[in-house]
């Protein structure tokens, strides 16, 4: 089966008239690869169909060619969730807001690290505020 565009609907998909849609995987990556057998490793997590971004940035449309695969493939609307709340998810929350896709994030999708001033709560709580509303649909 593919990840996106024309696909064989699986038995499941047949009965319930509903697609499974699985997730466009992004890593973030603090530097390029040092050599073939770590971008090896990198790849090894997807499956062999999976279509899948590696990011060097905290915002995940940077110079990953996510916007045009997004675009192409008629994709207005996505789900965000992951780490870590005040860099990487919160940037690309309001590039993508910005980009005009319709964002959902989910209530606790999302995480990170207690800082020398916040609980990891604390940051959380205070995104969410931010992101409720405004750039995001909070479910």
């Amino acid at each position: 089966m593919q990840f996106w565009g024309k696909s064989q609907r699986t038995e499941k998909e047949r009965k319930t008239g509903r697609r499974t849609i699985r997730p466009l995987p992004i890593w973030h990556n603090h530097k390029p690869p040092d050599d073939a057998k770590e971008a090896l490793i990198l790849m090894a997590v997807a499956f062999v169909d999976d279509r899948y971004f590696i990011k060097y940035h905290p915002d995940a449309f940077y110079e990953t060619g996510l916007e045009a695969y997004l675009k192409t493939h008629n994709l207005s609307s996505i789900e965000i969730c992951g780490a870590q709340t005040q860099l990487c998810i919160g940037t690309t929350i309001r590039i993508a807001f910005h980009l005009g896709f319709s964002v959902t994030i989910l209530n606790n999708g999302f995480s990170t690290f207690d800082s020398d001033h916040l609980t990891a709560e604390q940051i959380n709580a205070h995104h969410l505020s931010i992101w409720r509303n405004v750039f995001a649909k909070i479910i």
